[in-house]
């Protein structure tokens, strides 16, 4: 739980505000994927840039004895 903490902070600092900054609700801001077990799939990280949001993936959380590096077969069906 710490090193998530960090980590947003360190995110935020990087923007150069604070959440007490923030003016209200909004989607920006570090979140967190996981299934209806708990398991956690990755963090995503989502910013506001010119009035639409963008987002990354900061850290995927690759489960025992899945594919660290899976290839995306839709992207084969854009060629």
């Amino acid at each position: 739980m710490r090193s998530r903490a960090i980590l947003a902070i360190a995110i935020v600092s990087a923007l150069g505000r604070t959440p007490v900054e923030a003016a209200g609700p909004t989607a920006a801001g570090l979140w967190e994927q996981s299934d209806t077990k708990g398991h956690i799939g990755g963090w995503f990280f989502i910013f506001e840039q010119d009035g639409a949001y963008n987002g990354a993936l900061v850290k995927m959380f690759v489960k025992p004895g899945d594919d660290p590096n899976p290839i995306c077969t839709a992207c084969f069906l854009l060629a």
